[in-house]
């Protein structure tokens, strides 16, 4: 019955000290207390100097502190006041703030998240999601002109030690028959512009070997395991 007073237009919203008052003054004809919530639903008595202060609404409501909840008991029963405690309501409980925050907490992220996957989806992301831990190498163009030893110039000890790797690319049989193995890999160093790069396809150039080109930073990634999973995929592609 209290409901019906709550959603009706003729409800007003109290504090608690006029509450307090309305009930010591014999104006409060019924009352029910929502459990655990601290909010109050009541009617005012037929009459009640506080419909007239309030534009004639005779139903209101009031939030009080829980704590305060036997001390108003106490008022009702001294004025004869018609009290209930009553559970709330499922709907009440689910369109509270609390449960509206949480269930926003948890919705929204969720929410983002389908809406960031179809949206690559949409821009070929599936392909960036299933290639995500293939290497990022690109092979040299064929069409492109040759680079070979004739193009480098100032690192003619390097050239000299890479002339060696080049027959063994050549005719790696020759140097299995006498159980020699090329080397896992051949470190250049230098600053940045030095011709590192340069003299890699000048090897593969003087090798006729195709040739792979990857920059260090694509192997790092936040995820642990896809950079040496885009080292093994590097070298599957090379063989």
């Amino acid at each position: 019955m209290m409901l019906q007073y709550l959603k009706s237009a003729n409800t007003v919203s109290i504090g608690f000290s006029e509450l307090v008052d309305r009930i010591n003054n014999g104006e409060v004809m019924e009352l029910n207390i929502e459990k655990n919530s601290g909010r109050v639903i009541g009617k005012f008595k037929p009459g009640a100097e506080a419909i007239k202060s309030h534009d004639n609404k005779d139903a209101f409501t009031a939030v009080i502190e829980t704590e305060f909840t036997d001390e108003l008991i106490g008022m009702m029963r001294e004025n004869n006041v018609k009290f209930d405690i009553v559970p709330v309501s499922f709907w009440d409980t689910l369109l509270s703030p609390n449960t509206l925050l949480l269930v926003a907490v948890f919705t929204i992220p969720i929410v983002f998240l389908f809406w960031l996957m179809n949206r690559q989806m949409q821009s070929g992301g599936n392909n960036q999601a299933i290639n995500f831990g293939k290497s990022r190498a690109r092979l040299a163009s064929d069409g492109k002109k040759k680079i070979t030893f004739a193009d480098v110039a100032g690192v003619d000890e390097a050239v000299e030690e890479l002339r060696e790797v080049v027959d063994f690319l050549r005719d790696p049989k020759k140097y299995e028959a006498l159980g020699a193995e090329i080397p896992k890999g051949v470190l250049l160093i230098g600053p940045p512009g030095c011709g590192k790069t340069h003299l890699a396809k000048a090897v593969a150039g003087e090798a006729n070997v195709p040739f792979f080109y990857i920059s260090g930073s694509d192997f790092v990634e936040m995820f642990v395991g896809v950079g040496a999973s885009r080292v093994r995929d590097l070298f599957d592609q090379a063989k």
